[in-house]
């Protein structure tokens, strides 16, 4: 909880949540008196989120915020995303895992060779794009997953 009041005290950008209503919303609140270098690594990038969600921000880029979790923690660091983009944040996310961007995406941005190759809605991305490199894409990464 000091970790979230730290940031809500110097922050420039005035919040109106508290400490606890953050840790409330990344499902923190029973840890709120414990340690942040006491906390699990899922625990952890939860309280990251919590931090960032104390200086009301507009936007937020994540880069892989569940990578080496387990699966629950990985489903909790979602649920919250989810939540903070309900809250009308925007959240950019980088990742890998092409089946939590199904599950978090609402439009995809992809990257291929360090080049823009497609922007356009999840659903469209996933089921119907008519980009060949992304059509490879997906066919490889399907097809290495069998």
């Amino acid at each position: 909880k000091e970790n979230i009041e730290f940031v809500l005290k110097h922050c420039r950008r005035h919040s109106d949540q508290s400490a606890d209503a953050l840790l409330r919303t990344v499902g923190l609140s029973a840890q709120a008196d414990q340690s942040a270098r006491l906390l699990s690594g899922g625990e952890q990038q939860r309280l990251v989120l919590a931090r960032a969600m104390a200086s009301s921000p507009e936007v937020l880029f994540l880069d892989e915020p569940s990578a080496s979790l387990d699966p629950k923690s990985t489903q909790l660091i979602e649920s919250s995303l989810l939540e903070i983009a309900r809250s009308g944040i925007k959240v950019f996310l980088v990742t890998h895992d092409l089946p939590q961007a199904k599950r978090l995406s609402s439009h995809v941005l992809f990257l291929a060779g360090g080049l823009l190759v497609e922007s356009c809605a999840a659903a469209e991305f996933f089921e119907s794009s008519e980009n060949p490199v992304v059509h490879d894409f997906l066919n490889q990464h399907l097809l290495s997953r069998q």
